[in-house]
């Protein structure tokens, strides 16, 4: 890494709190689906994914256990919120709870991570986001290499319009 590059890295995380964060897009903040959640969606959406960190999607928990210590004061109201997120597609369930073993979620907006040692999931892994949430608009695709504007030139030739 280059000395720029090591500043640049030290001014960004001095720029910010100290911890790990979540990298959570401006196209699902900012879309109609984000929107229309209730806010203790929003609020359960955010109490599991501060337990999220690189390569643990698929492990986030909603156990009464947890989320009282996050603020719940009702069991009902978190069984809402969760069903709220599952029938929107923000959550998918990774592993069915029982006896002993708490049910996991991942999110939707960020890819299913490969299973811990021991801890297998009744998912497989993805390569990237199930995006799942997306109700209103299309799946966002990576342009490889953008079509050059009409009349550009390019390698000495003009291109034609038509």
């Amino acid at each position: 890494m280059t000395k720029s590059a090591k500043a640049a890295l030290a001014d960004a995380k001095n720029a910010r709190e100290a911890g790990t964060f979540f990298p959570l897009t401006t196209v699902v903040l900012q879309s109609p689906e984000f929107a229309s959640l209730s806010p203790y969606a929003v609020k359960l959406l955010f109490d599991m994914l501060a337990q999220w960190y690189l390569g643990n999607n698929g492990y986030l928990s909603a156990s009464w256990t947890l989320m009282k210590d996050r603020g719940w004061k009702s069991k009902a109201t978190l069984a809402k919120a969760l069903k709220e997120l599952e029938n929107g597609d923000w959550i998918i369930r990774t592993r069915q709870g029982g006896r002993h073993m708490t049910t996991l979620y991942a999110v939707t907006f960020h890819r299913i991570d490969d299973h811990h040692r021991g801890k297998p999931l009744d998912v497989a892994a993805t390569r990237r986001p199930l995006g799942t949430w997306r109700k209103t608009m299309p799946p966002l695709r990576k342009i490889t290499k953008p079509a050059p504007p009409r009349g550009a030139i390019m390698e000495g030739l003009t291109l034609q319009a038509g």
